[in-house]
């Protein structure tokens, strides 16, 4: 082989590493994710191999009826091809027969490949959705809260579905994806390295352009995702409250509410085409251009005799293939990136603390006095102390009221008697026995409780308490406030009566 044809053959490794780098770059965030969720569903790895190694089978064998009927075709015109021993092609019957035997072959790589992948992502998500369903039992009633009822919904179901949508029909596709084009590209250099390298060359600019786009896109989609779960929290919010807002005669503002969020959400899904859908074009456009040079890089390769017809039209096929394999790559790209988005909802859902369940024993509770020792408590890391520093003994058979202002700590105290929150430090028991010693549901068995229901919306202070008279001035809002005795716990709000509430008060911290 001559210099120039080692030096082609570096030039068309390079450009396929580059490739390769481009697309593992691509693809990193991806795979991690991949393996969280196949590690959290405790999936077959060796199965989800086998899958993608009889997949890949079947993909080799889908190019070998045009191998064959190319072969037949060269071996009619009396060309010379590598294939020319192999049978005697100027009987149709062995050409029949051998292209059967592809075919058949075919179907049985894809048959095997299917099965072994639906079964191996329908168990393990099936494992998945019990694991994250046991989570959300053991979790604090006050962390559930937390979350909007749309969100968590959201989270439980599509979010769910988005996943095993994702390991049923993409996974090992886009693994195919990936390594095919590698291979059909390794046998065009065999062919000719002239055309491999005109068929690779702006494949790393393809790659480099949408890696460039990522971030952009990432941050549009994860504000797009947002904006979807606090719209889905304000219809459930507002169909909740509509006997309410009906009564006061205040259905239509919150219509113009959600005609407002609805035009916010279209922006945002516009920026997400706009970042999405544009360098997936200029992709498809380098894609394009890459088969035109491989066409004149093909004339220039025959004019010097170097290269045959049939070579040349051999190489044009694979270069469709790997065209379309990329094409390919870049859907399930698209549909990863969905993935990467649950998953990253799920993994912080997972990530919370969950209650302590002790050992599965019976257990003799002495009375049923409650206390607290040392106890500090507060919702959120960056919050101050709701509680501090708080003993407390409750004697059983007795009735025991806290009183205090609002804003105090009495609910937060009760709540945490009822192990809707864990406590950062210090300890509570029951009968003398520590929580942590105790399953949820046996300290749920020893008590009883009365809810406030309360329905606040995810407005202001002043708009809540003038939803019954919306043209009530700011002024007769105060002495309102005062007559009820809660002016003083609004004037120490953060925001005073401009204080937004959250969905449901979830914003508020009693």
């Amino acid at each position: 082989m001559t210099t120039a044809a080692h030096n082609t053959e570096a030039s068309v490794s390079q450009a396929t590493q580059s490739t390769a780098n481009q697309g593992a770059s691509a693809s990193q965030s991806i795979n991690k994710t991949m393996a969280q969720i196949i590690a959290q569903g405790g999936g077959d790895q060796g199965q989800l191999r086998r899958a993608t190694g009889f997949r890949l089978l079947e993909q080799c064998l889908e190019l070998s009826p045009l191998l064959v009927v190319f072969s037949w075709l060269a071996s009619v015109a009396g060309v010379a091809h590598p294939a020319a021993h192999w049978l005697d092609w100027q009987s149709p019957w062995q050409v029949l027969a051998l292209l059967a035997g592809c075919f058949a072959l075919q179907a049985a790589f894809a048959w095997l490949g299917l099965k072994l992948g639906f079964l191996s992502a329908f168990a393990m998500m099936g494992r998945y959705r019990r694991q994250l369903l046991q989570h959300i039992h053991q979790l604090p009633l006050g962390t559930i809260q937390a979350y909007r009822t749309g969100t968590l919904t959201d989270m439980v179901g599509e979010d769910i579905q988005v996943i095993e949508g994702v390991f049923t029909h993409h996974v090992i596709d886009l693994r195919v994806t990936i390594i095919m084009p590698i291979l059909l590209l390794l046998v065009m250099a065999w062919i000719d390295p002239w055309l491999a390298l005109a068929c690779a060359i702006f494949l790393p600019l393809a790659f480099a352009s949408m890696n460039g786009a990522r971030q952009l896109l990432v941050r549009a989609s994860q504000k797009r995702y947002q904006m979807l779960r606090d719209t889905s929290g304000m219809l459930i919010e507002y169909m909740q409250g509509l006997f309410t807002l009906r009564l006061f005669n205040r259905s239509e503002d919150w219509c113009d509410k959600l005609h407002q969020q609805f035009n916010a959400l279209t922006q945002a899904c516009w920026r997400v085409e706009r970042w999405g859908a544009g360098p997936v074009l200029l992709f498809r456009l380098l894609l394009d251009l890459s088969l035109v040079t491989l066409v004149a890089v093909s004339a220039w390769r025959l004019q010097q005799a170097a290269l045959s017809p049939w070579q040349a039209l051999l190489a044009l096929l694979i270069a469709l293939r790997v065209v379309a394999y990329f094409s390919e790559f870049i859907g399930h790209i698209s549909v990863m990136r969905a993935l990467l988005q649950a998953q990253q909802k799920q993994q912080q859902l997972l990530e919370q603390p969950s209650l302590p369940q002790g050992k599965d024993l019976p257990i003799a509770f002495a009375d049923a006095s409650l206390s607290m020792t040392q106890l500090n408590f507060r919702y959120r890391a960056d919050e101050p102390w709701a509680l501090r520093d708080i003993c407390l003994n409750v004697p059983a058979a007795k009735v025991t009221a806290i009183v205090g202002p609002s804003g105090s700590g009495k609910s937060t105290l009760l709540h945490l008697f009822a192990r809707f929150y864990l406590s950062q430090e210090g300890e509570i028991a029951l009968g003398g026995i520590n929580y942590d010693a105790c399953s949820t549901e046996q300290l749920m068995s020893q008590m009883s409780m009365v809810f406030q229901e309360v329905q606040l919306f995810s407005g202001s202070v002043l708009e809540n308490v003038r939803i019954g008279r919306p043209s009530a001035t700011e002024q007769e809002v105060l002495q309102a406030c005062q007559d009820a005795d809660c002016h003083q716990f609004i004037e120490a709000l953060p925001q005073g009566y401009h204080t937004l509430l959250g969905e449901g008060g979830g914003a508020l911290r009693w």
